[in-house]
């Protein structure tokens, strides 16, 4: 997905080479046969490459997730690189149309000035900011269109672009984060990535985004740093003051702009009655849970008529949640875990209430056995029913 910046334009937008025609007292030297050979393909049969791998690409996918997505996703593949290439074309740099590569995502070509780290850095943040523009655009028709499959396919499609476009922007190497770090200071680069690291760890906890964001995050973030320690040998420069500093604010907002819309899009793609029963589950148990950490406070070591009480409470609490559970209609996505949440729960609250009229030693240590065992049963259905 990322462009790679190549060189192999020059030799087909600037031959020959300053040097050489240095080197025949100002005029070009004859070009060799191999000059040819190594030109890039005409306009036209580059525009007919690009159609043909995007066409692969999209075969490729169809095993995997279907023809909608497929071709959704190659699609606001080809308008991210797309945007490079308007963006290059703006800037007056040389490039190709994009090479797609199936499931790896696609590249443009195109010439990088030594030194011009400002024209680098606005070549790649133009794949990023058209690619999200498409990714909210199917976003946006989503969220105008009622619950079926056209929607949730749409929804689908733009967090995954969202969440690529998102990695995409992190300074390491082979991505668009990378070229674009070039032109920063690294305490603008670790802003926007503390900035965006941290919106991604919310999303997993708020917005349940699939955690192996993080892995990839961390990922790159380790990548970064070692980008930032061998930045000085690079051939190119910061950019000059003013360019740096609009640099920074466009890769920042477009960091945080991008963490939040794809947040919007995860809980977009979640149905109302999922959303709906999960959150009266996570209601429910923050209670049972400071219920159950207040009797494990009063009845440390003890076994007194305040810690029976706070056994007593603990059990009427997650006998009424099992109650309330057991009237409701849990969605079909969670399949066996709401009866084995309700059946924890009630193997909590008899445990509980078992240990608050205790009198023997044996019956005390049944009550709590059967507590723990209810606990743990309901701690392993939330994981479930959270995802």
């Amino acid at each position: 997905m990322a462009a790679g910046a190549v060189d192999v334009l020059y030799l087909y937008y600037n031959w020959p080479p300053p040097q050489l025609a240095a080197a025949g007292g100002g005029r070009a030297l004859p070009q060799p046969a191999l000059a040819t050979a190594l030109r890039l393909p005409r306009p036209n049969r580059s525009w007919r490459l690009a159609a043909t791998t995007w066409a692969v690409s999209v075969l490729l996918l169809l095993p995997a997730v279907g023809p909608w997505i497929s071709i959704g996703v190659m699609a606001l593949v080809g308008v991210h690189e797309l945007g490079h290439l308007l963006f290059a074309r703006l800037a007056g740099v040389p490039a190709s149309p994009p090479v797609f590569v199936g499931p790896l995502g696609a590249f443009v070509m195109w010439q990088r000035r030594d030194g011009s780290s400002r024209e680098a850095a606005t070549v790649a943040m133009g794949g990023p900011l058209t690619g999200a523009l498409g990714a909210l655009m199917f976003l946006g028709t989503a969220l105008l269109l009622p619950d079926g499959s056209p929607r949730t396919a749409l929804l689908g499609i733009s967090v995954f672009v969202l969440l690529l476009n998102v990695l995409n922007l992190l300074p390491a190497p082979g991505l668009d984060g990378g070229v674009i770090g070039t032109a920063l200071n690294p305490s603008i680069l670790f802003a926007g990535l503390v900035a965006a690291f941290g919106g991604v760890v919310a999303l997993v906890v708020v917005a349940r985004l699939d955690p192996v964001a993080l892995v990839v995050a961390a990922v790159a973030l380790g990548s970064a740093v070692r980008v930032l320690r061998r930045r000085g040998a690079a051939s190119q420069e910061l950019a000059p003051m003013p360019a740096r500093l609009w640099i920074g604010i466009a890769y920042v907002g477009m960091l945080l702009g991008m963490t939040l819309a794809t947040g919007v899009a995860s809980l977009a793609l979640e149905p109302p009655d999922v959303r709906a029963y999960r959150h009266e589950v996570d209601a429910g148990l923050r209670t049972v849970y400071a219920a159950y950490d207040h009797e494990r406070a009063s009845c440390a070591g003890r076994l007194d008529a305040a810690c029976r009480s706070d056994l007593l409470r603990l059990g009427l609490a997650a006998h009424q949640l099992a109650g309330r559970l057991e009237q409701q209609h849990p969605p079909a996505t969670f399949a066996a875990r709401p009866p084995a949440l309700t059946a924890g729960l009630r193997l909590l609250a008899g445990g509980a209430a078992g240990a608050s009229v205790s009198m023997s030693g044996s019956e005390i240590n049944a009550a709590w056995a059967r507590m723990n065992q209810g606990l743990l049963a309901v701690e392993q259905a939330q994981t479930g029913i959270d995802g």
